[in-house]
């Protein structure tokens, strides 16, 4: 395992802290988990919890929804799928179709909040080992992290994402830093009748979403460009120009 260094020469202990062994392994033998000689695949873990004395992960099984999810103990699962949920793991280990996926619901989730000009978080669904993945090494403060805009990867988050104008260039822009906060979101307490004639609960869906919060302002860098360009001998913007005369100037 190569260590990566800056330019500076200096180990990057974080990112190397990222790298596991289960990130070279055989995509076979990765999110997997063998219960009575069968073998099970996964597709994510969506939540945590601690059961006599032992962790367990709700299990999300790759092809299946997410009522079907079930609590696995933490020595049951692979070693990729616990720091997925924990620490985070590269990119190469999703599909970069789930990366574009959730990059797209967090742009959405922004730019819906800065349409609606309120200071009211936004919600939205996405995967809590996708977030690790970008944002892993970021640190949290009361289980939320705060971003600057160079934590997001230009790869998926290209300019413009993080404001809303309109053709004359006006309109609100992002304030950084984000706060970004994963959580899990769990349907309501439901019962079903049993096959012995009771009613009995049943399993609640967890479904993982994350909320962004962040300041903003009017766009000026946009707003400029567009003013520059009507004040050009052709007014782009559809107004006539005013003359010094018109506007009175002598």
């Amino acid at each position: 395992m190569s260590r990566r260094t800056g330019a500076s020469g200096r180990v990057d202990y974080r990112a190397l802290n990222r790298q596991s062994t289960a990130d070279f392994l055989p995509s076979s033998r990765r999110s997997v988990i063998v219960r009575g000689g069968d073998q099970f695949r996964v597709s994510h873990l969506l939540d945590k919890r601690r059961r006599e004395k032992k962790n367990q992960y709700l299990v999300k099984w790759r092809g299946f929804s997410a009522k079907e999810a079930t609590w696995v103990e933490k020595e049951d699962i692979t070693e990729d799928l616990v720091r997925a949920y924990e620490v985070g793991v590269h990119a190469k280990n999703f599909d970069p179709e789930e990366l574009h996926d959730a990059a797209d619901a967090l742009g959405v989730a922004v730019q819906r909040k800065l349409k609606a000009r309120t200071a009211i978080g936004e919600s939205f669904q996405c995967r809590r080992d996708i977030l690790m993945c970008w944002f892993g090494d970021k640190p949290k403060r009361r289980g939320a992290w705060t971003l600057d805009r160079k934590d997001f990867p230009a790869q998926y988050f290209p300019t413009g994402w993080d404001r809303v104008v309109d053709q004359f260039g006006q309109g609100p822009e992002v304030i950084f830093p984000i706060t970004l906060r994963p959580s899990v979101r769990r349907s309501p307490k439901t019962h079903t009748l049993g096959s012995s004639g009771d009613m009995i609960e049943m399993e609640r869906i967890c479904v993982p979403y994350a909320t962004v919060s962040f300041a903003m302002k009017p766009c000026g860098e946009y707003e400029n460009q567009v003013t520059s360009t009507c004040k050009s001998n052709k007014n782009m913007c559809g107004k006539p120009l005013a003359t010094d005369k018109e506007e009175g100037v002598k």
